[in-house]
């Protein structure tokens, strides 16, 4: 309720500024922008990548008063289908990009709107020059250079934003920008532009074509007639050359006259039928005009070259090798002495923990009674408001964006739960834990018990938004956060640790994109191929699988024992010529191993 009478008043709101507006200008629309919104943490959390994938996006935006659907009511504001983009240095930082991007329920969430809008915003590549500030001649104090720039795609891929916009949401107005105007590739997309700028500003009618492969091209046709012409145009959005044959009925003596063409276009009698045969570019617009009212599109026909049906299976079965090699989960090689093996004076070796002297009523040390494997494991012990705790030497964390540790525990006595934390943190400002035993502050979540004896399976802690940018270093700890007895044994980090029900969904929509491929539905196959977990897969998980390797560590003190192991190269192929170069809660528990 409060949610819904929010987002009434803040329409209200919106609707009192646009008459105001209206004042001055009878005709003029109020245009919401809303690019920050893809930053919040609701948002964020919404499209967060997830297996399966259920975007709550319409709902995330009421959390901060916007319903998309009661301010597409109002004609006279225009609240734009925001998208943010970015080079991907790294696949994991821009996940959510790449989400809100490629979600056809995000697409249809903005359809409706009419007129229709896309907002196009650059977020600014930064780069601080501390050694240039250090002999400026007004003292490196007073002195802070930071560079800021937006680098927009290369080629023919810069105009692609500007064609998915258009060719799903018929966008009537698109508007770029970021912190600067980003600038260079224009004359990659020159001729496209001047196209739409020529096209009237409303809403084009969807020409759907007759044939199941041709409505899952991605080819798009819309008309509208408006004065004594019929307005067309052909958006390919995809990152290859097409072929499109169309079928028109115009009257006699009118002319097909595309903008770009000097002289009218020949259309080709065929049984009957008035066919336009026309080649469109990767990512192009063709635009142009009837000079007739009554001009219409019946039916459509694409053909591609054979052999990017072909190269697109391939990498569709190469996404799905990569599936099945992470059944056989590896962990990564970052911590020493995970097993607590090695001592020195009963203390383990490559661990840091308080030292008791300094610290009494706190026990951190080795015990050969009853390990789970080898020769001893790990005691901890606390007693009053003690805290103890112990953290793994620091390692890079993984390009992945994703970790998991697994661990051995028990305690003394089942009925004297302790409030044992397994945590993930880098020992400044990024610090996640999930709870065993019993959890401090007085919560009442569901927290896993511990028993006396080893359990049957080790406990799990799973990570899988890694902040992509500001860390530089992990540390894998265990805190005991009050009194209480635990024995710790065979601790594990995974950076592709997926459960068995993420696993059979990524092979699910791996063998869907198959059998669409086999019903040429090409453009479906291209979308998939687009998405977020078909390039994780691909940059993330070799056919042979390796743990992927850490991103260098910047930091003092690297872990004496860290996987240097590097995914060998893979040849560029398939489709990787036509499509950019990519650089390089679920429960905090589950038996789900």
């Amino acid at each position: 309720m409060w949610l819904d009478w929010r987002a009434k008043k803040l329409a209200e709101f919106y609707r009192r500024i646009q008459l105001d507006i209206a004042d001055v200008s009878p005709t003029a629309k109020l245009y919401l922008a809303g690019e920050d919104l893809l930053t919040s943490a609701e948002v964020r959390d919404a499209l967060h990548p997830r297996l399966p994938f259920r975007p709550k996006f319409d709902d995330a935006l009421r959390q901060h008063g916007i319903d998309v659907a009661r301010l597409q009511q109002d004609k006279s504001i225009v609240f734009m289908r925001p998208e943010r983009f970015k080079p991907v240095v790294e696949l994991a930082e821009q996940a959510v990009n790449l989400q809100t991007r490629n979600a056809k329920a995000i697409d249809a969430l903005f359809q409706p709107a009419n007129p229709g809008g896309s907002l196009l915003f650059h977020e600014a590549m930064t780069l601080p020059l501390p050694t240039f500030d250090a002999v400026s001649p007004f003292g490196k104090d007073r002195t802070r250079t930071w560079l800021a720039s937006h680098i927009p795609p290369n080629g023919i891929h810069n105009r692609a934003r500007f064609i998915h916009s258009i060719a799903t949401l018929d966008s009537q107005v698109l508007v770029e920008g970021g912190w600067l105007l980003p600038l260079g590739q224009e004359a990659a997309v020159q001729r496209q532009l001047a196209a739409y700028r020529m096209l009237p500003a409303a809403a084009f009618k969807t020409i759907a074509p007759n044939t199941e492969s041709a409505q899952a091209a991605p080819l798009v046709v819309r008309t509208r007639t408006q004065g004594e012409r019929t307005y067309f145009y052909l958006a390919n959005d995809s990152p290859w050359p097409l072929q499109a044959e169309v079928e028109w009925d115009i009257p006699a003596g009118a002319k097909l006259q595309p903008f770009h063409a000097a002289q009218p276009a020949q259309l080709t009698a065929r049984e009957g039928k008035q066919l336009w045969s026309v080649k469109l570019e990767a990512y192009d617009l063709l635009a142009g005009f009837v000079t007739a009212p009554n001009a219409a599109v019946h039916d459509w026909k694409v053909q591609f070259n054979p052999a990017i049906k072909i190269e697109l299976t391939e990498l569709v079965q190469q996404v799905k090798s990569r599936v099945n090699t992470l059944r056989k989960r590896e962990p990564l090689n970052v911590i020493q002495n995970p097993g607590f093996e090695i001592g020195n004076a009963g203390k383990p070796v490559g661990w840091q923990f308080p030292d008791p002297k300094k610290v009494p009523g706190v026990i951190v040390d080795l015990d050969t009674a009853k390990p789970f494997k080898g020769k001893q494991s790990l005691h901890m012990k606390a007693t009053g408001n003690r805290v103890a705790w112990i953290r793994s030497q620091r390692f890079a964390p993984p390009t992945t964006g994703r970790i998991s540790v697994l661990v051995w525990a028990r305690t003394r006595d089942k009925q004297k739960q302790p409030p044992l934390r397994i945590a993930v943190d880098d020992g400044q400002h990024y610090y996640r834990f999930a709870p065993l035993g019993t959890e401090t502050g007085g919560a009442n979540n569901v927290v896993e018990k511990l028993s006396a004896e080893w359990p049957q399976r080790p406990y799990l802690f799973h990570v899988d938004n890694l902040p992509s940018e500001q860390l530089d270093s992990l540390m894998i700890g265990f805190d005991l956060m009050g009194e209480g007895e635990v024995w710790l044994d065979d601790v594990q980090v995974f950076d592709l640790y997926f459960f068995d029900t993420e696993l059979n969904e990524l092979i699910k929509n791996a063998g869907t994109a198959n059998f669409q491929l086999k019903s040429n539905r090409i453009g479906e196959g291209e979308r998939y191929l687009e998405g977020y977990w078909p390039r994780f897969l691909l940059e993330h998980v070799p056919p042979a699988r390796m743990a992927a390797a850490p991103r260098n560590n910047t930091r003092p003190n690297p872990p004496a024992v860290r996987d240097a192991s590097v995914p060998p190269a893979e040849r560029h192929n398939g489709l990787q010529r036509y499509l950019p170069k990519l650089p390089k809660w679920k429960l905090p528990f589950s038996s789900d191993d």
